[in-house]
Order: C-alpha cells, then structure tokens, then sequence
C-alpha cells in the first residue's frame, strides 16, 4: 500500500457512518441555500464581498512565503527544537506588548475561519491552504507545552486563564478543522514551519488539542456564576471537532447533561433561571451576555442536530436575552443600574439575530414575533445597519462574525417592536420594583419613572434599599455607578450603601457573606398599584411599598421600609414621593438618608422663606470609615461615606427644606431637581460633593456628584424621611410647596399649579395595609397604605385614589369596599357624574348621593 493511499485510509476509514463536516456551525446540506442568499440579496452579496476583500492580503502575504508569514505569530524561539515548530508563547499578563502579541493570534485565528468558511463555499484551495497551515501550524505550537494545572484557571497559552483563552483560542481552532476537514482529508499536505517544506496534517495532534480544551473546560474554571457559560463555546467547538462519534458524545453530555465541579451543563444552568424567576442573577451586561452565550449554544445545537429541542426544554436562556431592553427608561437609551452593570442600553443586536433564525429552525412562532419585533426596531428606530462587516477586534470573546452570513436572515419580517411597556415590572432577584408613568405628549422629557431595589448577587453592590428617579429625560437621582475592579474607589465607595440612594443606620450598615462578601438581604415587595405587567387604574398615579431587613455586619438590625410613587400633574409637569421608613431596637440610634443627583451644585434652603440654610464646614462628619480595616474582595470600609469632600451641615432644623440640584450641561436649559423636605424633629442637613457618577452622561461622569444626606437621631419608622421629588427645566420657579398635615405620620399637603389651575393634593402613606389615618382639621380620614386626594384651592374634591386600603373619607365623601376588603379604585370627579375605576367592588358617597360600583367582568 503506497504512502497516499494509507494517509487517505487513515482519514477516511474512521469517517464511515459518520456525520459529514462540516457539523459545528453549518451542516453540509446547507451551503446551496447559503450560496442562493448570496446570489439573491445585494445586501449579503455585498457582506460577503467585503469578507473576500477583507482576506485577500493575508492570502497573499501567505502565499508570497509561508515561512516568514507564520514566523509572525508569538513563538517562543528560545524552546524550538530542530525540525519542530516552535512552542508558542505563555502568557500571564494581557497588557503592552504580551497583549499586542495576543492580537497577532487573535488577527491569524479570525482570519483562519474566515478562509475556512470561504473555502467550503467557494471550493477555491488558496482558502483552505491558507486556513489548514494556520491550523497545523497552532497545533505544532501548542504541542510541546503542558496545560496547567495549579490554578484554579489554568490554561495552556495563557498559564493562569483558561476563562479567556477558551474565548480568545481555544474556541476558534475547532471552526477551522470543521470547514476544511474534508480538503484535509483529499490533500491532506500542509505548509510545515518546523521542516519549512510541505508535510501531512497532524491530524492526530489536532484531536489531542480539541480533547485537551475540552478537558480543560470541564476541570477548570469556577461554577454557579457566568464562567461556565463563557468557556461552554470552547467546550463545544472542541467536542463537535472530535472524530470519534463515541467520544464526542461523551464529552458533548457536559454541556446538555453533566455538571462537574467546574462545569455547570444545560439542567443546572436552567435551575438558576428557573430559581430567580426565569432570569439570570446578575447585573444586565452579565445577564445579557450569560442569554446571548446561550443562544448561540442552542443554536449550533440546532444545527449539529436538527431534530433536538433544546429550545423547548430551555426556553428561559432565549427568552431572558431582551430582558435589559424591558427595563430601559422612557428615553429607550439607558437602564436601571445595579450592581457592576451599566447605564446605557446596547441591544445584543447579534442575540436577536441568532434568536429570530433559532426560533425560525425550531419552528417557534412566538419567540420570532417578539424577537423579530425587537430586531425589527433596531433597524426601523435605532440605526441598525444589518450584513456591514465591521473593523476586527480582538477583545475576550468568541469569534462569530462569519455567521452574519451563516445564519442571519437576509430579511426581517415582523413589524416594529416599541414602546409602551408596563407601567409596574419587577425584577424580584434584584430585589427591584419599578415603575414608569409615559406622557401623552410622547416626549421622553415628559415621562417619569424610578425604581427601588437592593439584593446580594454575583456582581452585586451592598446597595440597601436602594432607587434612581428619571426626570426631564436622564437619571437624575442616580446610583454612583462604578470604577475599575479591584481599586480603593470601587470596593470601598461604589460598592458600598454610600454610594447609593438609600438610608445608612448607625453609621454601619454593610454587606456580609454571600458574593465577595457584599451580601445583603434582597429587598421584599409588600404592595404596588397596579401589580407587576397589570393595568393601571389611573394614568395620573402609581405607588409601591418596598421592604429590607439591614441586617449584616455587627452592627443592630434595623427593619426599613421605602413607599414610593409618581404623581402627575399635568402632560409634562409632576413629582415623585419617598417615605422612608427605618428604625433599630436600640435605645440610640440614628439614620442616614443619601440622595445623589447629578449636577454642577446643590442648595439647601428654607422651603417655605427660600433662604438659603445656614451651613458649616463638616470635615469630620463622614471621617471615620476611612480608617477601617480594608482587604480587597473581603473587608471594606463601610459605609464608604469617608469618600464625600467638601462637607458642610446645618444645624437641626424643624422647619421645612428644600435641596435643589442644577446640571447646567445636560439641556441648552437647566435641569433642575427640587427635593421637599417636610419640616420634622431632630433633623439635620447636609450638602455634599460625592465621587463621580460615572454611568451618567457627560460630563457628569467625570464631575463629583452633589449628595443631600438628612440625618435623623432617632428612630425614622413613626417619624419617617419624606421627600418630594419635583424635576424640572429651566429657571422658572417651583411648582410646589409641601408640609406635613396633622400630628401622626404620614400626611402630607402638595399644592401644586398655576394660579388657574391650582390644586391642593393630599397625600397618605402608612406602614400597613391596616393602619389608619384620622385628621379632624382637615376632615380626613383613612384605612389603608396609600391614598391621596385632589382638591382645587377651595377644598373641593376633583378625584381620589387608593393605592392599597379598605375606606377613605374627605369631608362628606367616602369611599369603601365591600365586605372590609382591601382594594385599589380611582374616582374622577372631574365631570357631572363620578367615573370609577377598580377591580373591586365598592360603595362611593358623594354630594348626597351613593353608588354602589361593581367591576366589568
């Protein structure tokens, strides 16, 4: 038997009865419908183009001299051996020129794909040639050297982080072996850097290199958090490029059955979405990418084996892949933030690509619609430009740009997704309960929205019970954001309750235990009208009732509760309000409210007079935490207010206050947040200049952050922070005046408007859904946790709502449910006739006259 024919054997005799490559991103079967939408769409005859054109210099650097071509590439010449290729480099670090060199392979493996995938579509050699000595030459390099062991993450390449070289390397080799594997298997001959003449492919080096970075993705790495999913691609690629069916389908149970203890598969992962209510417990840049990773899994699955439905079984890893869009602010263009997330909103616009084509191979109608909604609004809305081949970067990630061609669909057929979403969502891991009230002006300025939330999670902050509230088109009381992992400024100052909108107590409230040890209790919804994704009863009004339990560290335990809600007043104008709640068993206390607001100042003043508060340097107040013992990932410097500068306080004040922040930058107006500050006891005030917000526009993300802390010495549950939120544009003055009403806690009177349309509001907010409320001077009465009414400047009643309670009264009105049930209602009053709005049957008294409501079934 000549030397031809025994290497053709050896390539084809364990080939019989096995599936035909290639196998990981495409099957064989469909390179002709791939070639029609080439030939039929200009905009992927032109995508496809550009990919030619993209290459063409490498081919000819290559085919000029191969030698001098592969010599580029990171080798460790030191360690060659003669007649071998070189080892490769190792790496520990990733900056300077080690990354430079990083990008040298990264530039050579992309580059090898592509000629791979070209040549299964073209047939033309100069392709595969290119990609086969590509291929043998990085097996050649990697074959001398020895995968580590001693790490937690040890890699092969990159000694001491497999979680990056599985994206950056050992994901990509796999790819080019399934395009060109039948060209290897007919010529077989490859350009050899050892020899520098021509020699047989290595094939089974190859598969020890595909078995090893499986190996490594299932005995490396850490578990029950995003790294398996991040090295699952690696794992994948490496097992689907196994030549042994029986092989291959051991390994491949790593990722759709067996879990080990450095690799989660498909059942455990969709344990975690199913436990954290069909989500992935992390901050939306991990979220997003944890979905997207999935996506991609399923899809190749798909591919690999039409007939499995892992979709089906799965559905929670495609379906939480929007999810950050539906957590957006009215502008559509920034997110909630929490933890080490980020403000602005990036569609994973490549995710919806791949989730429109795997629901349209698994015949999922209703995950096209609403992912073909999405991808349809991207391109009709926001500037998406589909098949444009984009500069190549080489970032920690998979390659995956040749599916652009691969798998998009050349059209999306589906109508524009948009806005509006649910006035009330929830995101119960995070502990977040949002809200959002959308102007009938359509305008994005005109729209209101906050959120309150706290919870430990991986990636998580020690936030407390924690909100941000969106005004006149930003975030303006914003969460501070964060900075690059492991400095002082991140671990003791963004991480920390300081850098939160929430209530410090004692001066020591922290995280404990849990993630990094910044766990925290996650914070409970108790009551919000309307519930999470239902109706709303009015377009004026919502509220929620949030609580947490501040209960880590050494510090006393403290029970918190935070109600919120939006008022609007009229199609641009409104306000938000904040009663927070918090109190210890201790017989000394005393409680910390933080608000941040992005802005070039703050000023503190008397909210009935407008003089300005009399304030004194304050160096020391927030002090002492920057003496703490600090560990990095272990102990920290709570509550990280030690980071506050320029420090000045007024003295207790009883009377009312009123905080106002100005950014002058944002707007060619001013954008303004008043905060009202009811009068109280043994209060004190203090303006602040925080550390930079760095998630908000600019230039505020650079400039320090104007901070109002309220302390109250103490307990703060029967005598609570209030605050009323008025944002605002311009120089035109307050809309509003705010005071306490009665002895007991907690009513307050907002007047509001312009003289010609005046209105006086009540608003009511107790701690229970039981509690009540009685003001004889202003003939109110209440059983519930939530109502307010609206009156004109003579008293007279134009409407009331009923977040949560049993009866409301006002003068001679009265309104009650039936059988002493807890409800929710909206009466407008504005017209001849009362106009009801409930879910629950009530009686209403008014002007002499009752009615007894019942809801439309």
């Amino acid at each position: 038997m000549n030397y031809r024919l025994a290497t053709l054997l050896l390539f084809f005799l364990p080939l019989v009865g096995w599936a035909q490559r290639p196998m990981i991103w495409v099957r064989a079967d469909e390179r002709t419908e791939i070639l029609q939408r080439i030939q039929e769409y200009p905009q992927v005859g032109a995508y496809y183009e550009s990919f030619q054109q993209r290459v063409a210099g490498d081919l000819a650097r290559h085919a000029a001299d191969p030698a001098a071509y592969l010599l580029a590439l990171p080798f460790d010449l030191n360690a060659r051996t003669p007649g071998a290729i070189p080892p490769l480099k190792t790496y520990l670090s990733f900056q300077g020129k080690d990354n430079e060199e990083q990008d040298v392979m990264q530039h050579y493996l992309h580059t090898g794909i592509d000629c791979a995938m070209l040549y299964w579509l073209t047939r033309e050699e100069k392709y595969a040639r290119y990609a086969a000595d590509v291929l043998h030459t990085f097996v050649g390099g990697l074959l001398p050297l020895t995968p580590g062991i001693d790490h937690h993450n040890a890699g092969w390449i990159y000694s001491e982080d497999h979680l990056r070289e599985a994206r950056e390397i050992g994901a990509q080799l796999p790819i080019i072996y399934d395009f060109i594997h039948d060209y290897l298997v007919e010529n077989g001959t490859v350009f050899d850097l050892g020899t520098g003449s021509a020699a047989m492919f290595n094939r089974e080096g190859a598969q020890h290199v595909f078995r090893t970075y499986a190996k490594l993705a299932v005995e490396q790495g850490i578990i029950n958090c995003n790294w398996p999913i991040l090295e699952m691609p690696s794992l994948l690629h490496n097992t689907l490029a196994l030549d042994d069916p029986a092989e291959r389908a051991e390994w491949l149970k790593y990722v759709t059955e067996t879990s080990t203890d450095h690799q989660d598969a498909f059942p455990k992962i969709a344990e975690l979405y199913e436990n954290y209510g069909g989500t992935w417990p992390e901050s939306f840049g991990y979220a997003q990418h944890v979905s997207q990773n999935l996506t991609y899994i399923l899809t190749v699955l798909k591919h690999y084996d039409p007939s499995s439905q892992f979709l089906n079984r799965y559905p929670a890893f495609v379906a939480a892949l929007p999810q950050a869009r539906y957590f957006t602010y009215p502008d559509g263009k920034q997110t909630i933030l929490f933890g080490d997330g980020h403000r602005p909103y990036h569609p994973l616009r490549d995710g919806l690509e791949m989730a429109f084509h795997l629901a349209g191979l698994s015949e999922n109608l209703g995950l096209r619609e609403e992912v073909g909604a999405l991808l349809a609004y991207e391109k009709e809305e926001a500037g998406y430009r589909r098949f444009q081949l984009p500069e190549r970067d080489f970032g920690a990630s998979v390659y995956r740009e040749p599916l652009t061609m691969l798998w998009y669909e050349p059209e999306v057929d589906a109508p524009v997704g948009n806005y509006p979403l649910p006035v009330t969502d929830e995101l119960p891991f995070a502990g977040i309960t949002l809200q959002r009230n959308l102007s009938a002006t359509g305008d994005p300025r005109d729209a209101f929205m906050y959120f309150v939330g706290g919870a430990g999670f991986v990636h998580g902050h020690a936030s407390g019970m924690n909100m941000e509230v969106y005004g006149k088109g930003e975030v303006l009381g914003a969460k501070s954001g964060r900075s690059q992992y492991r400095t002082d400024i991140h671990e003791n100052y963004y991480r920390l309750f300081a850098s939160h909108n929430t209530v410090v107590v004692n001066g020591a409230s922290q995280g404990d235990g849990g993630w990094v040890n910044l766990g925290i209790e996650t914070v409970q919804r108790e009551a919000a009208e309307p519930a999470p994704k239902m109706a709303a009863l009015t377009d004026r009004y919502a509220f929620s009732t949030s609580s947490f339990q501040d209960n880590r560290g050494s510090g006393d335990p403290a029970r918190q509760q935070r109600t919120m809600a939006i008022v609007r007043t009229t199609d641009t104008t409104g306000y938000y309000v904040d009663v927070y709640r918090s109190r210890t068993e201790s017989p000394e206390q005393y409680h910390d409210y933080i608000y941040h607001n992005i802005g070039d100042d703050l000023r503190l003043s008397d909210g009935t007079t407008g003089a300005d508060l009399r304030t004194k340097k304050d160096p020391n107040r927030f002090a002492a935490s920057a003496h703490k013992f600090y560990k990095s990932n272990r102990s920290f410097r709570d509550p990280g207010w030690h980071f506050f500068d320029k420090v000045r306080t007024a003295a207790e004040y009883s009377d009312n206050v009123a905080a106002t922040f100005e950014a002058k930058s944002l707007h060619t107006e001013s954008v303004r947040m008043r905060v009202h500050l009811p009068g109280g006891e043994d209060r004190s005030y203090t303006s602040a200049m925080a550390p930079p917000s760095t998630e908000s526009p600019a230039p505020y993300d650079k400039l320090p952050t104007p901070t109002l802390v309220v302390r109250k010495q103490g307990e703060a549950w029967d005598d609570p922070f209030v605050a009323v939120l008025e944002p605002g544009e311009g120089q035109a003055p307050s809309a509003l005046s705010v005071q306490r009403i009665g002895e007991t806690c907690c009513g307050i009177e907002v007047s509001t408007g312009p003289e010609a349309d005046y209105r006086r509001q009540y608003i009511l907010a107790l701690d229970d859904t039981n509690a009540r409320y009685v003001n004889a001077d202003y003939a109110i009465g209440f059983r519930g946790r939530f109502a307010l009414l609206d009156t004109d400047r003579d008293g007279r009643l134009l409407g009331l709502y009923v977040g949560e309670g049993q009866e409301l009264s006002y003068q001679t009105s009265t309104l009650t449910f039936a059988d002493g049930a807890t409800g929710a209602a909206y009466v407008d009053l504005s017209g001849a006739e009362p106009v009801i709005t409930s879910h629950y049957p009530l009686q209403f008294k008014h002007g002499g006259t009752t009615t007894a409501y019942k809801p439309k079934k």
